[in-house]
């Protein structure tokens, strides 16, 4: 489980991406649809997670998702699994406020804790981000998530050392500019274990991982998408073996000099059965994020936590 402050806490995450950008895939066209059915008959219920939106950037960025051809940016694997290069596909922070804003006040109404998920190239950005969040949708936040992952964007491309010393100047300039916890959110690539023990005692949480690069789950593999000039990241459960090493690793690294605390964790990638859950609090887990399925089948994770639930 994990608490900030008094009145939050949560122990199952809907990550960035899975439900849209307010959290019942606004926007997303077929997956919209697709989902609509369980939203409506309660099956799909986002008052059961902490919301995660599809990650935001300082202007608008255009990625690669065209609603009229969706299949250029994600592709399904079979098995539970997806690759996609959507490419950060989003309208921008000030327009999310205006576009969006209405509807997570109405849900925050309703009981729905949402986090926001940012990316930034320079310390500049991400305080102008984290200014307009606040300003605009302030009391309606529950924290914000720094992206370091996509591969997408500079700051998914930085790796040990360098990774440590920029995660570490955003955290401290997004806390500035605001009273909500702010996560950082790292890749599998990365080399993160620096940065992780640059900014334990700092963030609120690290959240690691929800997609993998094709050519490192796939090496000898063409991509489905190569043939539109993308690569992408995979997810669901072809990643569930590298995630949970990952998370192992994380849980085992050392303090950090300066602060005897740690960060808490919220591991994701290819998690999609009680048993996954079940496997990923055993192996340190404070919470665990609910991604691909949620396409797949979206019925099933708030099965899952129902399941956890009834049993507690």
């Amino acid at each position: 489980m994990i608490r900030l402050g008094t009145n939050v806490e949560f122990a199952f995450v809907a990550s960035a991406g899975a439900l849209g950008w307010a959290g019942h895939d606004e926007g997303h066209g077929i997956a919209r649809l697709w989902k609509m059915l369980f939203r409506i008959t309660g099956k799909l219920d986002t008052r059961a997670f902490a919301f995660f939106t599809k990650t935001l950037t300082l202007s608008p960025r255009r990625g690669n998702l065209r609603l009229f051809a969706p299949w250029r940016a994600v592709r399904y694997l079979g098995n539970g699994s997806f690759v996609n290069s959507v490419g950060l596909t989003n309208p921008g922070v000030e327009a999310w406020c205006h576009q969006y804003g209405p509807l997570v006040a109405d849900r925050f109404r309703h009981g729905q804790k949402t986090f926001v998920s940012v990316a930034a190239n320079t310390v500049g950005e991400i305080g102008k981000i984290v200014r307009l969040l606040v300003h605009n949708c302030g009391r309606y936040l529950h924290g914000i998530e720094i992206d370091l992952s996509c591969a997408n964007w500079g700051s998914g491309l930085l790796i040990g050392d360098d990774l440590a010393a920029f995660s570490g100047q955003l955290l401290r300039e997004a806390i500035r500019h605001t009273w909500h916890p702010i996560g950082l959110k790292f890749g599998a690539t990365q080399d993160c274990f620096s940065a992780l023990r640059a900014c334990d005692g700092v963030a609120s949480w690290f959240h690691l991982v929800n997609a993998v690069p094709w050519m490192d789950i796939y090496p000898n593999k063409q991509s489905p998408l190569s043939g539109y000039g993308y690569g992408g990241a995979v997810s669901g459960p072809a990643i569930r073996e590298l995630s949970m090493k990952i998370l192992k690793d994380a849980v085992a690294r050392p303090f950090s000099d300066r602060e005897r605390k740690k960060t808490p964790i919220i591991s994701g990638g290819g998690v999609s059965t009680k048993e996954d859950v079940i496997e990923r609090f055993a192996a340190g887990a404070d919470a665990v994020a609910f991604g691909s399925l949620f396409l797949s089948k979206p019925w099933k994770p708030n099965e899952i936590v129902q399941h956890f639930r009834s049993v507690s």
